[in-house]
């Protein structure tokens, strides 16, 4: 499969987290600053919004009820290889996030982050090699 190019207009967004504080959060702080933010409750949801339409990333909760994190990832993956993911979490689960990290993940985020860490986080994420 080949690399889907990035979206020319607004960068889509795609934030899963069971905690719809954390989505609101999420749509407010990148709304804000332009880009097309969607939100998922589970990873259900988040393989479901995947099949729907392109994405340039996604934020994907470690700890979820029902699919963790983990197996949304590697079905995320399965689906979209070419979707970059950052993994979030505020727990401190070094060995998740390592196998997140071998799984295909492209970053991490520790909860609770700044608006700082969250940008520098896509910046990093989505730049042009």
């Amino acid at each position: 499969m080949t690399a889907r190019p990035m979206s020319l207009g607004k960068r889509r967004i795609l934030v899963v987290d069971d905690e719809p504080g954390i989505r609101t959060l999420f749509s407010f702080m990148l709304g804000a600053k332009g880009y097309d933010v969607r939100t998922a409750g589970s990873g259900e949801e988040a393989l479901e919004s995947i099949r729907g339409g392109p994405f340039d990333l996604v934020f994907l909760d470690i700890r979820m009820p029902a699919m963790d994190g983990l197996g949304a990832l590697r079905a995320l993956k399965a689906l979209r290889p070419d979707i970059p993911v950052v993994m979030m979490t505020g727990y401190a689960v070094e060995q998740l996030l390592n196998e997140a990290m071998r799984e295909g993940a492209s970053g991490y985020l520790r909860k609770p982050f700044t608006v700082d860490e969250l940008l520098g986080s896509i910046d990093r994420v989505l730049q042009p090699a």
